[in-house]
C-alpha cells in the first residue's frame, strides 16, 4: 500500500515484489486477498521484482489487468490537496524486505510487522538490509490492510531519528 492508501503491489510468499499502478487498487482488493494464489503476467524488474500487466486469482479466475483509468471517470485530486488526507505516523521495528526503484535504486522498506516506509531514493546515509533496526516518521496512512507513510525522518529507532529536510526557516 502506498502512503495514500492505496494498493501498488503485492508480496509473493517467495519474496518477489509485484507492483502496478495505484489507480488499480480497488480492483485488485476486490479480486485477491491476502493468501490467496495468483498467477503474474508481467516485466522482471530490479531484484526480485515485477511489474504486473495483469495478475490472476487462480481459486477464482479473477483478473486484473493494467489499463489506463477510464476516461470520464472522474480527474484524481492533485498532490497538494491528495496530502489533506494524510495523516502522521511512526513505525519502529526489523527491516524485512527492501523495496527497489526501476533501476534497483532503495526508495522503501517494508519491517516485520507489515509496515511500509517509503522515501527518497537518495535519502539513506547507510545501506537497509533485512534484520536491521529501522523507524521513521511521517505522513500516511493506517487502515485495516496496514500502516505506509512516506518518511520525513529516518533512524534505527524512534529516539534516534534524523530528519531527511531542512526545516523552512
Amino acid at each position: 500500500m502506498n502512503p495514500y492508501g492505496e494498493v501498488d503491489g503485492l508480496r509473493l510468499a517467495d519474496g518477489t515484489l509485484v507492483r502496478f499502478p495505484p489507480h488499480l487498487s480497488e480492483s485488485l482488493v476486490a479480486a485477491v486477498k491476502p493468501g490467496d494464489t495468483v498467477r503474474v503476467i508481467g516485466r522482471g524488474q530490479a531484484p526480485r521484482g515485477v511489474r504486473a500487466d495483469a495478475i490472476v486469482n487462480t481459486s477464482t479466475g479473477q483478473t486484473v489487468y493494467d489499463q489506463p483509468p477510464v476516461p470520464g471517470a472522474g480527474r484524481p485530486l492533485p498532490p497538494h490537496l491528495r496530502a489533506q488526507a494524510l495523516h502522521p505516523q511512526q513505525v519502529e521495528g526489523q527491516v524485512d524486505a527492501v523495496l527497489t526503484g526501476p533501476r534497483g535504486e532503495t526508495n522503501g522498506v517494508i519491517l516485520a510487522d507489515g509496515s511500509i516506509v517509503r522515501f527518497p531514493p537518495d535519502s539513506l546515509r547507510v545501506s537497509v538490509q533485512p534484520g536491521a533496526p529501522f523507524a521513521a516518521e511521517g505522513l500516511g496512512t493506517r487502515n485495516t490492510l496496514g500502516t505506509s507513510l512516506e518518511a520525513m525522518s529516518l533512524g534505527t529507532s524512534l529516539s534516534a531519528l534524523q530528519p531527511l529536510y531542512d526545516r523552512a526557516r
